[in-house]
């Protein structure tokens, strides 16, 4: 009983330390979501890209591709001026009520959106992008993110699920203005409210599964990373002996895309693993 005071008072002090780093982690990871939004801008200015001037990555083609089989029609190419390296393609199913916006970045990959917007300015968008469900929703305007779907089954998604009634009809020469002004009011939105710790935590952990899916490690190949082309979205990276065993069992083949660092284009990986 002699020692009771002394362990009392211990694990006090152990309560107080873990109460202390636990305040620490909070505040950090307050502020790097606070820094991660201040770098982005207020608004963003979509710069047409003129016709032979660029080539669409193939993983962006292999996305637009489905669209245009579903009925889409492409209305323009896009630079976003504040966001160096990232470019969007809009298609248009104006029947349907319905566009589409397929994503280049220089990081993230490429990605496609299926959008609906509503006549009394709500909307609704269906991603396969891999990130983001993390993050509290703007209200009036959901996100359902299908990582891994295919474009064409993305679409049949969202053609099922969204709400059928008070569907805006659209044109393509208001998508550029639109996605400009949805940017707009999106962050504007977000700023206001701020991102959460357990928002920086999610984001955080799904950064860790994208880089390293736990069934699909990362290894080296001739001292270079894989990447691959599968169901238009862009995946990796990965060793040859991954490769090889996914092409061994069928889950890939021959006739995929592939690319390294050094590459100038995506190329076959019957070429690319020779």
């Amino acid at each position: 009983m002699q020692n009771f005071p002394f362990t009392l008072t211990f694990l006090i002090l152990i309560l107080l330390v873990v109460g202390v780093l636990k305040l620490l982690v909070h505040l950090v990871l307050k502020g790097v979501g606070k820094k991660a939004l201040a770098k982005q801008p207020d608004s963003i200015q979509l710069v047409p890209i003129e016709l032979g001037s660029w080539k669409m990555a193939p993983a962006a083609c292999a996305l637009v591709k489905p669209a245009l089989l579903l009925g889409f029609l492409e209305t323009g190419s896009f630079e976003i001026k504040e966001m160096t390296g990232v470019k969007v393609h809009f298609l248009l199913l104006s029947g349907e009520a319905a566009y589409a916006a397929v994503y280049e970045h220089p990081v993230a990959g490429s990605w496609i959106n299926f959008i609906s917007k509503y006549h009394d300015g709500t909307s609704v968008t269906f991603t396969n992008q891999g990130r983001g469900a993390g993050l509290e929703q703007r209200p009036g305007h959901p996100i359902i993110y299908a990582s891994g779907l295919d474009a064409a089954s993305l679409y049949e998604r969202f053609n099922m699920e969204r709400p059928k009634n008070n569907l805006l009809q659209l044109n393509a020469t208001q998508l550029a203005r639109l996605f400009e002004a949805a940017y707009a009011d999106s962050i504007a939105w977000r700023k206001n409210k701020g991102i959460s710790v357990q928002e920086v935590m999610n984001v955080a952990e799904e950064g860790k599964q994208a880089i390293i899916p736990s069934d699909q490690p990362s290894v080296v190949v001739a001292g270079t990373l894989i990447y691959i082309v599968r169901r238009g979205r862009q995946e990796g990276p990965f060793m040859k002996e991954h490769v090889l065993a996914e092409i061994a069992g069928g889950r890939l083949t021959l006739d995929d895309l592939g690319w390294y660092e050094g590459l100038p284009d995506w190329v076959p990986l019957s070429s690319l693993l020779k």
